[in-house]
C-alpha cells in the first residue's frame, strides 16, 4: 500500500523539523559561539595577579590586589553588543572569525546606533545597504551637529614603549619626584612620604592611560567614519553588497524567531538629512579635499583641468563607476581613471636622477605614459630638462650595446622611443587650509592618489628598473591581487610590541563585518613579518597598483599619515601602503616573498684573523635590490646605478686614507676611488641574508663569522654603505641565506642599462 502524505501533514512535518533545528542552534550553537568569542575577546595577560584584566591588552603589573582596586581605569565604550545572542549566531553562521586575540575597540557610532535599537536582529533583518549608511551618518550628526574628521585633531602619542606600569614608573621616576614636591610645595631636601609618593604616581599613569586609551578609540571612530563612507558611497558593486544583505536575510530567516520591525527612535526622527548625495557628507568627510582636480599638463605645454585620456592604454580591469551620479568629487574622479602608467613623485633637487631614469625607460622600451606629480615646487627648467631627456633623438648607444643587441627589437638601435610625459600639479587638489600637511615623503603619497590611472607602477626618482615596465603588469600575484609590493632590508630593527597591539585595534572589528561586510584580516595581515617585529618592512621604491579594485584603501594612506599614533611608528611612507590596505580589511595584496638583496661583486679572499676564511660570502655597497620571488631574476635596486649614490659629498682623501681591505678593493688614488664610486655597480652576484624573524636574527659567536645579515659601515661614501652576509652565526646558531650568480648574459645586460644610466659612451 502506498503511503499518501497531505499537504498540510507535509507542512506540520517541515515546521517541526525547522523548530527543532532552532532549538538545536539555540541550545546548542549559541553557547558554543559565546563560549568561543569569550576565549577570543576576554584574553587574559601575563601577571601574576588572578584578577589580572587586561584593559585593551596591557598589563599594569600591580604587585597586589588593592593596587588594582585602587585604580581608576578607563572603560571605554560598552562592547556588551558582541555578546548579544544575535551578534554571535551571526558570525558562526558567516564564518566570522576575529584572530586579532585583543579586547575588542570599535566605533562609538556603532555604541550609539546599538542604543537606540539593542536587538540587532532590527538592523540585520530589515535594513537594505543604504539604509544603513543613512543610519550611520544619521548617528554621527545625532552625537554631534558640525562633526567631520578633522585632519589637524589632536592624537598625542605618549610614551609608546612605556604601556606597562612598572615600566612607566621607571622611567617617570624623577620627573615624578619633581612634580611631586612642586605640588606639596618641598625643598630639594626635604623628606618625601613614599606612601603619598606611590598613590601620586599611580594616579598620575592613570592619567597617562586614560589618555592613551582615548587616543586610540577616538584614531578607531576617525577611520571607521572614513571606511564606511568609502563603503557606501565610493564602492559601487551593487551585487556584492546585495548579496551581502541577501545572506543576512537568509541568516535572519534561518534562526526562526519573531523578526523585529525597524522603527526609527523618537531622538533619529529629530535628524533630517539627505545621504542619498554625498557631497555634504564627503566634505565632512575628506575636508582636505578641495574637489577639484590637479592641474595636468602635456609636456608640449598644453594644460588640462581634467585628467587626460589614454585610449592606447587601456587596462583590463572593468571600472564599475563609469556612470556613477551620486555627486561625490571622489566618485567623478574614480570614473575617470583612466589606462595605464607609471607615477613618480619630484622636486628641482631630484632632477638628475629623473632625468637619468627617463634615460633608462627608454632603453627598456618603454610605451606607458609618465605622470610626475609635484606640490607647486617644479621650475621651469626642470621641466625643459626633463622633456629634453625624454622626447629629443636617443640613436648613440653605449658600445656595451653590442653584447645583448640580440635582446631588442630589431630596429631598436634606429632611436629609443620618446617618452609621453605629464606633470601633474596636486597643489590645486588640496584645501588651502591643509597644504602644509604634505611635505616630504607626504608627496609621495599624493602622488598615490592625484595620478589619473586605473593602474601604475608608483616608482622613486632614483631607482633603477631592469624589466620593461609592463612586465610588473603581468606578475602573477598582481594580476590576482591588484597590489603587489617589495620587503625592505631585513635589518632586525625592532619594533615594539605597543605598536602592534596599536595597529590591531585599527583593523576592522566584527561590527563592521556585521553591519558593511567589511572583512576582519586574518592570519595572511597579522603573521606577517611587519606585525610581527620587524620595523623596517616594506621598501616602497617600486609599488604595482590597480586604483579601481584598492581605491578606498590608497584613500586612508593620508589620514594615517595624518595621524600621530600611525605617523610617529613609521619611517617615512613605506609602510602606509599595506597599513591603509589592512586597516580597511582589504587583503587583496601580495608582497614578493623575499627580503631586498645586496648586489654586486662577493668580495674575494676574505680571511679571520687566524687564517682561516670565512663561510660567510660579503657585498658591500649602498643599493638594495629586490629580485622576483618567481624566477630568481634582479627586477630593481635603489638609489641609483652609480657605486656610491652619494658621490658628490664624499671627502675622497677621508675615504682613501680609512679603505683598508674589509670592505672593497684597495685603492692607490682618490682618482681611482673616484672613479669607482662614480662607475655604474657591477653587478656578478647577489645575496639574500639569512631571516629567522625580528626577534631572532642576532648571533654573535666567537668565530667571528657576523652576526646579522646587514651590517651598517658609516666608514665609506659619506658614511653610508651597507655590507651584506650570506650566513650569519656559527655552529649550531648558523644560519644560511641565499646567493645567486648572475650569467654572462645578464650581465652583459646590467653593464648596457648602468652605462645607460651613468651616462658612459
Amino acid at each position: 500500500m502506498k503511503l499518501r502524505l497531505s499537504r498540510y501533514t507535509i507542512q506540520v512535518i517541515l515546521g517541526a523539523w525547522i523548530i527543532i533545528l532552532n532549538v538545536y542552534i539555540f541550545l546548542y550553537h549559541a553557547d558554543t559561539i559565546s563560549e568561543s568569542l569569550k576565549n577570543i575577546t576576554n584574553t587574559k595577560g601575563t601577571s601574576d595577579n588572578e584578577d589580572y584584566d587586561d584593559t585593551n591588552g596591557w598589563s599594569f603589573e600591580f604587585e597586589d590586589s588593592d593596587e588594582y582596586n585602587n585604580m581608576r581605569i578607563y572603560q571605554g565604550l560598552n562592547t556588551s553588543i558582541l555578546d548579544s545572542t544575535t551578534i554571535t549566531l551571526y558570525q558562526r553562521f558567516a564564518e566570522l572569525k576575529d584572530d586579532r586575540n585583543i579586547k575588542p575597540i570599535f566605533s562609538t557610532n556603532y555604541e550609539s546606533i546599538f542604543k537606540h535599537h539593542p536587538e540587532p536582529l532590527e538592523i540585520i533583518a530589515n535594513l537594505d545597504f543604504q539604509e544603513r549608511c543613512d543610519l550611520y551618518f544619521q548617528h554621527l550628526f545625532l552625537n554631534r551637529h558640525n562633526w567631520y574628521v578633522n585632519p589637524d585633531e589632536a592624537l598625542p602619542l605618549e610614551g609608546r614603549n612605556e604601556f606597562a606600569y612598572r615600566t612607566w614608573k621607571h622611567n617617570k621616576m624623577n620627573e615624578m619626584k619633581d612634580k611631586f614636591k612642586q605640588q606639596h610645595k618641598l625643598g630639594e631636601d626635604d623628606d618625601i612620604d613614599n606612601e603619598k609618593l606611590e598613590e601620586f604616581i599611580k594616579y598620575r599613569y592613570t592619567l597617562f592611560w586614560n589618555q592613551t586609551l582615548k587616543v586610540e578609540q577616538k584614531s578607531v571612530d576617525m577611520i571607521n567614519n572614513l571606511k564606511v563612507f568609502n563603503k557606501c558611497y565610493l564602492t559601487k558593486d551593487k551585487q556584492a553588497k546585495d548579496q551581502f544583505i541577501e545572506s543576512q536575510k537568509r541568516f535572519s530567516k534561518i534562526i526562526g524567531r519573531d523578526i523585529p520591525s525597524f522603527q526609527f527612535t523618537s531622538d533619529e526622527k529629530t535628524v533630517k538629512i539627505n545621504t542619498k548625495n554625498c557631497n555634504d557628507l564627503e566634505m565632512r568627510i575628506y575636508p582636505w579635499l578641495s574637489m577639484h582636480y590637479p592641474i595636468f599638463e602635456k609636456w608640449n605645454g598644453d594644460i588640462q583641468l581634467h585628467p587626460p585620456k589614454y585610449n592606447n592604454y587601456k587596462s583590463s580591469t572593468p571600472n564599475l563607476d563609469k556612470n556613477n551620479n551620486n555627486g561625490c568629487f571622489l566618485s567623478k574622479f574614480k570614473s575617470d581613471l583612466d589606462g595605464r602608467g607609471i607615477v613618480l613623485t619630484l622636486g628641482d633637487t631630484h632632477l638628475e636622477n629623473t632625468l637619468n631614469l627617463i634615460k633608462l625607460l627608454r632603453a627598456l622600451d618603454n610605451t606607458l605614459p609618465i605622470q610626475i606629480v609635484y606640490y607647486d615646487n617644479l621650475g621651469a627648467n626642470t621641466k625643459k630638462e626633463i622633456v629634453k631627456a625624454a622626447r629629443e633623438p636617443f640613436k648613440d648607444l653605449p658600445a656595451s650595446f653590442e653584447n645583448i643587441s640580440h635582446m631588442f627589437r630589431d630596429n631598436y638601435d634606429h632611436g629609443l622611443p620618446k617618452q609621453e610625459i605629464w606633470f601633474v600639479n596636486a597643489f590645486n587638489a588640496v584645501h588651502e587650509k591643509y597644504r602644509d600637511k604634505f611635505s616630504s615623503y607626504g608627496n609621495k603619497l599624493l602622488a598615490t592618489v592625484f595620478n589619473s590611472f586605473e593602474e601604475f607602477i608608483l616608482v622613486d626618482s632614483d631607482i633603477v628598473i631592469f624589466k620593461n615596465p609592463n612586465w610588473f603588469f603581468d606578475i602573477a600575484k598582481y594580476k590576482e591581487s591588484g597590489a603587489y609590493f617589495y620587503k625592505d632590508r631585513s635589518t632586525g630593527d625592532i619594533r615594539p610590541e605597543s605598536d602592534t597591539h596599536f595597529f590591531k585595534k585599527m583593523f576592522p572589528s566584527s561590527i563592521d563585518s556585521v553591519m558593511f561586510g567589511i572583512p576582519m584580516v586574518s592570519e595572511k595581515t597579522l603573521d606577517l613579518e611587519g606585525m610581527n617585529g620587524e620595523f623596517h618592512f616594506m621598501e616602497a621604491g617600486v609599488v604595482a597598483l590597480d586604483r579601481i579594485r584598492h581605491f578606498n584603501s590608497i584613500l586612508l594612506m593620508p589620514q594615517l599619515y595624518f595621524m600621530s599614533p600611525f605617523k610617529h611608528r613609521i619611517y617615512g611612507e613605506k609602510e602606509f601602503f599595506w597599513l591603509a590596505f589592512a586597516v580597511n580589511g582589504d587583503e587583496d595584496y601580495e608582497f614578493d616573498k623575499y627580503f631586498a638583496a645586496a648586489v654586486g661583486e662577493i668580495k674575494p679572499d676574505r680571511v679571520r684573523k687566524n687564517g682561516k676564511p670565512y663561510q660567510a660570502k660579503q657585498i658591500c655597497n649602498a643599493h638594495p635590490a629586490h629580485l622576483s620571488d618567481a624566477d630568481d631574476s634582479l627586477v630593481w635596486l635603489n638609489s641609483g646605478f652609480h657605486f656610491c649614490g652619494k658621490y658628490h659629498l664624499v671627502d675622497y682623501e677621508n675615504d682613501l686614507k680609512k679603505q683598508g681591505n674589509r670592505y672593497l678593493k684597495t685603492f692607490e688614488t682618490v682618482e681611482e676611488i673616484r672613479k669607482y664610486y662614480y662607475d655604474p655597480i657591477d653587478i656578478v652576484h647577489a645575496i639574500i641574508p639569512p631571516f629567522i624573524d625580528a626577534h631572532h636574527n642576532d648571533f654573535p659567536n666567537s668565530e667571528e663569522e657576523p652576526p646579522t645579515g646587514w651590517e651598517m659601515t658609516h666608514v665609506l661614501c659619506h658614511d653610508y654603505m651597507w655590507c651584506t652576509y650570506s650566513s650569519i652565526g656559527a655552529g649550531e646558531n648558523y644560519h644560511n641565506g641565499t646567493i645567486i650568480n648572475f650569467s654572462k648574459e645578464e650581465r652583459d645586460y646590467f653593464k648596457y642599462l648602468g652605462d645607460i644610466w651613468v651616462g658612459n659612451e
